[in-house]
């Protein structure tokens, strides 16, 4: 039973490669998230411009509608001078209709200001929109790529998975759950090699005595530190002092 652990050795390598796998998809999210999040922000500069344009748009607009209606009691009151019949009636026509085309005046500045700033607002805009569009295609050249890594990614994983099958069959169901349970406690290497005097896995020295226990292969034996389960390889060269 312990020449399993050889089998289980070479299966906690193929998870090792699906657990780095499985990081670097998880990942790949994160970047377009990122990304989506970077186009939000010139959408929202283009909305806003679009907001500032039409307020614009409105004021003018309204000041449009001022002036004209301002001028509509112009030409009223110019109308009515023609029939008064005291100079008192006339100056006060004449003092009311020089206050309208005062404001008349500042209004039309007001249209004139206004027009100024659309013009420069629309340029914006242009620039904006340009510039959103360049993101956009950016956007969609990075979101392609992540999508095509996660295939791949994906791709890799179920050939891993299919090896994974092969090797699983030949592990007695007993030692596969405690692999299992340790992975998931754990999310380490349950199979350690002992290299030199220390755990392959917590890289502690390891007593003398176990090591050579271990060397018969007789039986499963753990490290005192990490727990792990120990494994010695034929290869690996015994310290002249054990």
């Amino acid at each position: 039973m312990y020449e399993q652990l050889k089998i289980l050795l070479e299966l906690q390598e193929i998870d090792s490669e699906i657990d780095k796998l499985d990081s670097l998809k998880a990942n790949e999210p994160a970047k377009l998230q990122v990304l989506e999040s970077e186009l939000s922000r010139y959408k929202e500069n283009t909305e806003t411009k679009h907001k500032d344009i039409e307020e614009l748009q409105k004021m003018q607009r309204e000041q449009q509608r001022q002036l004209a209606l301002q001028q509509e009691k112009i030409t009223k009151y110019k109308s009515q001078r023609a029939g008064v019949k005291t100079n008192k009636e006339y100056t006060a026509l004449e003092v009311e209709i020089n206050s309208l085309e005062s404001d008349n005046s500042k209004i039309e500045e007001n249209i004139l200001n206004i027009m100024i700033s659309l013009e420069k607002a629309e340029a914006e805009l242009k620039l904006i929109q340009e510039e959103y569009k360049e993101q956009e295609q950016i956007f969609q050249k990075k979101k392609d790529t992540i999508i095509t890594n996660i295939k791949k990614i994906n791709h890799q994983i179920a050939i891993l998975t299919k090896e994974r099958t092969k090797f699983i069959k030949g592990i007695n169901q007993s030692l596969m759950n405690k692999y299992e349970n340790w992975r998931k406690r754990k999310k380490t290497a349950f199979v350690a090699v002992i290299e030199g005097q220390a755990c392959g896995g917590c890289h502690l020295t390891l007593p003398p005595q176990l090591i050579n226990e271990v060397r018969k292969k007789k039986e499963f034996l753990s490290c005192n530190s990490c727990g792990r389960i120990l494994y010695w390889m034929e290869d690996e060269t015994p310290d002249e002092n054990q």
